[in-house]
């Protein structure tokens, strides 16, 4: 979950070598207090999906094997939507991993409010967000092409809404038919939203502001071989895209060397991004 899962870098870390180090000195760390972590999307125009899990220390060894997805999810949480008018209560699905929270047949209308409210009644922990529903942008093309025994190149091209500012976020996943239920809808939101030691996600974000009003985008990147790639594009809001401009530009920089980032959010109470968006989704069995 780390693409939408607030760890704190907060710590700056122990790093001396033991041949020049002092006497150990005891260190008071302050234990670290989860909150709720929120991440959304609607699939199929009308479907909201919320995930909620725990925040964790930035000492936490994620590549730890305990330290599974399953570990970290808010199970039982009341979660509760209003839009046009109307409230709605998501529940959790069998088709969709624990901590994930549904409602289908929601008939979202494009640029209406969306308001969230959660309550985990185990730890009595609450929070609460705000945003609004983004019209659905579709790819005009995703193709694929072989380099070899085990790359391919993937295309897509989508163009851009003419005549108003506009923010995307694309991501390209490949995976493999060992990941249990990926052609189903749960089994591709749990790819979306959890990366799998056998899966690889790349993510790209665009403003019209940088491409032009109206243009048509194109990218292309290498993925392996394996048996799925599943393309998905999402129009999102301004304050998003500056939410993974800097996730972007930390990307690649020493946690040491970098100055810590505080990643912003629109949870109240809470970390995270609270979305919206309406994910256009094409997925290519290879």
């Amino acid at each position: 979950m780390n693409n939408w899962m607030r760890l704190s870098f907060v710590l700056f870390g122990v790093f001396v070598l033991n041949s020049c180090a002092p006497d150990p000195v005891a260190l008071n760390i302050e234990q670290h207090d989860p909150q709720i972590v929120v991440a959304s999307q609607i699939l199929n125009n009308e479907t909201m999906v919320v995930a909620l899990t725990n925040s964790q220390s930035g000492l936490l060894n994620m590549s730890d094997s305990n330290n599974t997805f399953d570990k970290f999810v808010v199970n039982d949480a009341i979660v509760v939507i209003e839009h046009d008018g109307k409230v709605d209560s998501l529940l959790p699905n069998s088709f969709f991993p624990a901590g994930f929270y549904v409602q289908s047949a929601m008939g979202l209308s494009d640029y209406s409010t969306v308001n969230l409210r959660v309550n985990d009644p185990q730890t009595n922990r609450s929070v609460h967000s705000s945003t609004q529903v983004l019209p659905k942008i579709d790819f005009d093309t995703v193709t694929t092409n072989e380099l070899n025994d085990s790359t391919l190149s993937l295309t897509y091209t989508f163009t851009d809404a003419p005549g108003q500012s506009n923010w995307y976020l694309a991501v390209v996943y490949d995976f493999d038919s060992t990941i249990n239920d990926t052609v189903t809808a749960g089994g591709l939101v749990k790819i979306m939203f959890e990366r799998k030691k056998k899966s690889a996600s790349q993510w790209f974000i665009y403003s019209d502001k940088d491409i032009g009003n109206g243009k048509q985008i194109s990218n292309t990147v290498e993925v392996k071989k394996n048996d799925y790639v599943l393309a998905t594009l999402s129009n999102i809001s301004s304050a998003y895209y500056e939410y993974l401009l800097i996730r972007q530009e930390s990307k690649g920089r020493s946690f040491v060397f970098s100055e810590p980032r505080n990643y912003p959010t629109n949870v109240v109470g809470g970390f995270g991004y609270f979305n919206a968006h309406n994910t256009a989704l094409r997925l290519k069995v290879l």
